[in-house]
């Protein structure tokens, strides 16, 4: 089908996020064990990488064909404890040429198919963990490579292109029907991109990881609570973006040094508050208010030279939606039927 995914724990994700608009993808999750799950997909992106080269639609229309890019992942979750799990997952991104049978291998190894393939592509890997450390408290926590060279290190100039993840959720913490988490995300600025940019780490635009992309972070919370037959959701997020030029493009390849935030950079701080309540059979009304204070908002970090504003404002939401539970409705009529069925 056509949709997002979000691997990993927390509300974000450094590997693969449902932030990212929906692509066309097939695959499957295999539960092995009660304790060991194994999940593979491969999907289409949008590159927005014009084929200049095409000469199929010259002069057809306004608009060239964009190069092929495709996405590649497989996942194993595994349950050492009760208390424990462990999530693994890699993923390839590759362009260009049409889809590549050789990622169409769910349990091989990306990183050997890249490199029989001839170093073309993009991998990605990243490492999870959650710990339920009692009934009311759980931890995570989240580390994504792009690239690493062990004996670079603990050097000045190193490969360490990583992110991580940092993260606490609790519930009764106040009142029996509470939610707390508290998450703190860190991007490093070499990862997602790639020398060839037609395997960057993104789709349609949009980072298939960390919805702020490389050279970013993020400290956020949220608070969810029930009172009186209404959900009250209570969120504080404080971002940060830095310039992701061509030139540091190259400079990382070359081993370069770059001061984190030490040119242009943008900025976000939200507070907002929703109150949501429940008509009837998943119908919902929804009423909340936000500030926002966004510091050189809308800067482009490709191009930082071109700062953007600032941005201070208050807002109010109203809103209403409707969730659908279609599997349940149609079991429901089917033992109806059925039931009718045996008493006919």
């Amino acid at each position: 089908g056509k949709f997002n995914r979000h691997w990993g724990p927390g509300i974000a994700s450094l590997i693969l996020s449902n932030k990212v608009p929906s692509f066309p993808q097939f695959g499957f999750t295999y539960n092995a064990t009660p304790n060991f799950k194994f999940e593979y997909f491969h999907g289409s992106l949008r590159s927005l990488v014009k084929d200049t080269d095409n000469t199929v639609y010259e002069g057809i229309g306004e608009e060239s064909p964009e190069l092929n890019r495709f996405l590649a992942g497989h996942r194993l979750e595994w349950n050492p404890t009760k208390r424990l799990t462990i999530g693994a997952s890699e993923l390839v991104v590759y362009g260009v040429r049409e889809i590549d049978l050789i990622y169409l291998l769910p349990i091989a190894p990306f990183l050997s198919l890249q490199q029989y393939a001839g170093d073309l592509d993009n991998i990605q890997w990243e490492l999870d963990l959650t710990w339920e450390i009692n009934q009311k408290l759980n931890s995570y926590f989240s580390f994504l490579m792009d690239e690493w060279k062990p004996s670079m290190t603990f050097d000045k100039p190193n490969r360490n292109w990583f992110a991580y993840q940092l993260g606490l959720t609790a519930n009764q913490l106040f009142i029996e029907d509470d939610y707390f988490v508290i998450e703190y995300n860190w991007t490093d600025h070499r990862v997602y991109r790639h020398q060839n940019n037609i395997n960057d780490y993104y789709s349609h635009g949009y980072p298939l990881g960390f919805w702020a992309g490389p050279h970013a972070e993020e400290a956020m919370f949220k608070y969810f609570f029930t009172k009186f037959d209404l959900l009250f959701s209570l969120g504080y997020s404080y971002a940060k973006r830095g310039e992701l030029t061509p030139s540091m493009l190259v400079d990382q390849y070359n081993d370069v040094i770059y001061d984190r935030f030490s040119n242009i950079s943008e900025s976000i701080s939200v507070f907002d508050l929703i109150i949501s309540t429940e008509i009837r059979n998943g119908f919902n009304l929804h009423f909340g208010i936000s500030y926002t204070d966004w510091g050189n908002g809308n800067f482009d970090p490709i191009n930082p030279d071109v700062l953007g504003e600032s941005i201070k404002k208050n807002s109010i939401m109203f809103g209403f939606s409707q969730n659908f539970d279609i599997f349940n409705q149609i079991v429901s009529i089917t033992k109806n039927s059925i039931k009718k069925s045996i008493s006919i």
